[in-house]
């Protein structure tokens, strides 16, 4: 993650990220946007979930985690995504 991030260690979490390669082809996670469920924006402008698995809880800056795409990251554009 290319910040630090703190969840429920009782819960498998899945954050909404934008997750993309870095100048070294290393891939970087950062948050979409607020996680509370009722914030749909986030969802629409990632392009990726971050795992964080049960037991874990923090995950530090430049931690590594699970990233299962749900859309490659080249096929719309965060203002695509959000109208904007």
């Amino acid at each position: 993650m290319a910040h630090e991030v703190s969840t429920d260690p009782e819960k498998t979490v899945f954050l909404r990220v934008e997750a993309a390669p870095d100048t070294v082809g290393v891939w970087q996670a950062r948050s979409a946007g607020g996680q509370s469920s009722n914030v749909l924006s986030a969802l629409a402008a990632a392009n990726a979930f971050a795992v964080v698995p049960r037991g874990q809880g923090d995950v530090p800056a430049g931690g590594a985690v699970t990233l299962e795409m749900f859309r490659h990251p080249e096929t719309r554009t965060r203002e695509e995504a959000l109208g904007g």
